[in-house]
């Protein structure tokens, strides 16, 4: 007997302890902040995470649409036989007490064998649903008992559960004032509500479709509106299928950019370069081939070298002027169109000599070497700085004489315009007129 007495007592004990510790862990102090763990009861359906099979026939373009099938798609809310959601219908109480703990998978409490409110008893499919949720302090019946499951439940009393289910922070009384100014029924609300809706406001969970401008807190709310709001409330991480492809835009926006800024030299960025061969105003022609090597390395806006120095430019005169009489002085216009990496990589490019009009001017530091311009045969002396000699003096070339004549010319009374002559080895100071794209980006 004594065997038998503790075999029957230790499960007893066992059990006591362990309802115990449940209860206890199970106060309504400790409502779970994380709502994304999956539930472990109250209906077979709440555990199911089946996709929307269905298409419900009236939410097509329907403002709620997107909403509607993320609640519909969780088991959280569901369609009528027909296929149809009937967006504009109501939501009972003990409807929207389900969609709370759907919403947040809130565990079954060990509910109670004598029921909270007398109008929900234990054969009623909401039981465990209102049971839970009244455990967790998210929702109350009447002073005398009652819950009222099948009243539709009003605009108010829907946004003051979901303010306590998101556990939304309440601003202060100030904010509370500036935050409901802006409706026209504000003073339809009771004041003890302010607070929390104000929240909802706040938050982004507040709708009123259309008219913004109305609380409308006595109406009963929609079937869509409770979709929206509870999905803003208490699924906030679930994204709509418009705000799926706004992310994905914002993503391919920012990934251009990103491309954008580490593949490409902007324009007007400014370089030098070193002339492979001389030019002149006075002997080439239009469309010589002009070669210059890159003596600054290129980068990106966000300082990612992307043209090493040593790089070609490769181009061609594409203005040429000599110099005349009046100090008309000669000009040229370089344009590049090809870069040629040290790889052997070629980038079309656009960029041109760094000045206003994109020439180079005899007479001006870029571009002017003071020596004699040819005339057929004759050298006319236009650097004043040698005194010793007077303005117009000419010189045969030497395989004409070797020895300068002094006199003056009186052909040529007016003085020569200034070449432009550019040694090999020289400096020219460019600008990249069009963006350059130099490889391809891989994030």
């Amino acid at each position: 007997m004594i065997r038998l007495s503790r075999l029957v007592v230790t499960p007893l004990l066992v059990c006591f302890f362990l309802s115990s510790f449940i209860a206890f862990a199970q106060t309504p102090e400790n409502l779970p902040t994380e709502v994304n763990k999956a539930p472990k009861s109250i209906t077979k359906e709440a555990k199911q995470e089946n996709p929307l099979e269905e298409t419900l026939t009236d939410i097509k373009g329907h403002w709620a649409g997107e909403y509607i099938e993320i609640l519909v798609s969780r088991n959280i809310l569901k369609g009528f036989p027909d296929n149809t959601f009937r967006p504009e219908g109501r939501v009972s109480r003990a409807e929207f007490a389900s969609i709370l703990i759907k919403s947040l998978h809130l565990r079954t409490r060990q509910l109670p064998n004598r029921p909270s409110f007398q109008d929900v008893l234990s054969d009623n499919w909401a039981f465990p649903y209102v049971e839970t949720a009244r455990a967790y302090g998210l929702v109350s019946g009447s002073p005398q008992g009652y819950f009222y499951p099948d009243k539709p439940i009003t605009r108010l009393e829907s946004m003051l559960m979901l303010a306590k289910a998101a556990r939304l922070p309440l601003p202060n009384k100030k904010s509370t004032d500036i935050i409901l100014a802006d409706f026209i029924d504000e003073s339809d609300l009771p004041q003890w509500a302010r607070q929390k809706i104000a929240a909802v406001v706040q938050q982004g969970v507040f709708i009123n479709y259309p008219d913004k401008t109305l609380i409308e807190p006595n109406l009963s709310a929609s079937r869509a509106e409770v979709a929206v709001m509870s999905k803003m409330a208490l699924l906030p991480q679930v994204k709509t299928r418009s705000e799926v492809a706004e992310l994905m835009r914002q993503k391919e926006i920012a990934h251009r950019w990103v491309r954008q800024q580490a593949t490409t030299v902007v324009s007007q960025t400014r370089l030098t370069g070193t002339l492979e061969t001389s030019i002149s105003s006075e002997i080439n022609q239009l469309g010589t081939p002009v070669r210059l090597t890159i003596d600054n390395p290129l980068s990106s806006p966000l300082n990612k070298p992307l043209v090493p120095i040593g790089s070609e430019l490769i181009g061609k005169i594409t203005r040429i002027k000599p110099s005349g009489r009046g100090l008309h002085h000669g000009q040229i216009g370089l344009y590049f169109n090809e870069l040629q990496l040290p790889g052997g990589q070629r980038i079309p490019v656009d960029i041109a000599i760094d000045s206003d009009d994109e020439l180079l001017h005899g007479a001006t530091r870029q571009g002017f070497k003071p020596v004699v311009t040819t005339v057929d045969k004759l050298l006319i002396q236009n650097d004043t700085r040698d005194n010793n000699l007077p303005l117009g003096s000419i010189f045969l070339t030497p395989d004409a004489l070797s020895t300068p004549l002094t006199q003056p010319v009186p052909s040529l009374k007016k003085k020569w315009g200034e070449p432009v002559i550019i040694e090999s080895g020289e400096k020219l100071k460019l600008k990249v007129k069009l963006p350059i794209t130099v490889e391809a980006y891989s994030p």
